[in-house]
C-alpha cells in the first residue's frame, strides 16, 4: 500500500522530475481511486507501525519507543521515513487555498490538505530520531501556517504543538526559532 501511496503522491509528475527518475509501479486511475488509497494509507499506516513499534506517551507529553518481544522488521526505520518523506511531498502538493482550485469543490481539497497535515502528526513518534526530516516537516508546516486557509493553519499550528512538546530540548529550539524567524519576516 505504501508503494502505491507513492505513486499517488508523484501522480503529476514526469519520471525525471521525481529525482531518481524511478518507474512507479501503480497508476491511479481516478480522482475517486487517488482519495480513497491516499485516505486509507494516512488512516492505517500509523495503526500497523503502532502494532510493529509500540510507543508511549509519557505525562510530560513526551514520547517514548516500547522494546518490543518480538522483533520488528529490520527495515522499518526506512520504510517509515520513505513513507514520511513521500507524505511531506505530497502536503507540499496539495493545494493550500480554495483559490488554488478552479471549478472543484473547495471544502473537499481543503479537508485533503487538512486531513494530511492532522494524520502526520501520528507518524511523529517513530519520525522523531530524523532530524533531517523533522526540519522540512517543520519547514513544511510553517508554510502552510503562513498562507493557507484557516483549517489548514490551525491544523499546522496544532502539528507544531504536538512536535514542541514531544520533543527534545533540540526540538523544542529548533520550533522556538523557526517560529521567531517566520514571526520578524512577516
Amino acid at each position: 500500500m505504501l508503494i502505491a501511496f507513492r505513486a499517488a503522491a508523484h501522480m503529476n509528475e514526469d519520471d525525471g522530475e521525481q529525482g531518481t527518475g524511478l518507474d512507479t509501479k501503480y497508476t491511479i486511475p481516478s480522482a475517486e481511486v487517488f482519495n480513497k488509497l491516499v485516505l486509507t494509507a494516512l488512516k492505517f499506516t500509523p495503526v500497523v507501525l503502532a502494532h510493529h513499534a509500540p510507543y508511549k506517551t509519557l505525562p510530560n507529553g513526551r514520547i517514548k519507543l516500547q522494546a518490543t518481544k518480538k522483533s520488528a522488521p529490520a527495515n522499518l526505520d526506512r520504510l517509515i521515513l520513505s513513507h514520511f518523506s513521500t507524505l511531506l511531498h505530497l502536503i507540499k502538493s496539495l493545494p493550500s487555498t480554495p483559490s488554488a482550485i478552479a471549478g472543484e469543490d473547495h471544502s473537499e481539497a481543503g479537508s485533503l490538505l487538512t486531513m494530511a497535515v492532522t494524520e502526520s502528526t501520528k507518524l511523529l513518534p517513530w519520525v522523531l530520531g530524523a532530524r533531517k526530516h523533522l526540519r522540512a516537516y517543520l519547514k513544511v508546516l510553517l508554510d502552510l501556517w503562513s498562507s493557507a486557509s484557516d483549517s489548514v493553519r490551525i491544523a499546522a499550528f496544532l502539528a507544531i504543538r504536538k512536535m514542541f512538546v514531544a520533543g527534545d530540548e533540540a526540538i523544542k529550539d529548533a520550533c522556538l526559532k523557526v517560529s521567531y524567524d517566520l514571526y520578524n519576516w512577516s
